[in-house]
């Protein structure tokens, strides 16, 4: 998974370049990814979890969107692994989320609604 050509190269490429720029968000986000495309290989669930759970006691500093993002990777990686009560769980509760923060930005955003 260390090909010029994998997803995985461009991710740590990323990672290390938000490093060198001080970029929380850009490592947080690049980890994220991350996991993401490991639950696009079965037998790379096993990382994709350890991964999503190392992240977790960073969320201090992630904005929100990010928070939501990870829960729902975090949990399509525990309903993969054959944790699916906590899984599902995560997932709703990262949906939830999303949908609560979409209804909160259109009530702050009355003027862009009234365009559409």
């Amino acid at each position: 998974m260390n090909q010029k050509d994998s997803v995985f190269h461009y991710l740590r490429l990323g990672e290390k370049l938000s490093m060198i720029q001080n970029s929380f968000k850009g490592v947080f986000v690049n980890k994220v990814e991350t996991v993401n495309s490991y639950l696009d290989y079965p037998d790379s669930l096993e990382k994709a979890l350890q991964l999503a759970l190392s992240i977790c006691p960073d969320t201090v500093r992630m904005p929100q969107w990010a928070k939501y993002q990870l829960n729902l990777h975090l949990g399509r990686a525990l309903l993969q692994t054959g944790k699916e009560q906590n899984g599902i769980h995560l997932i709703d509760r990262a949906a939830q989320d999303l949908i609560n923060m979409t209804r909160q930005r259109e009530t702050q955003r009355p003027y862009f609604r009234s365009l559409m």
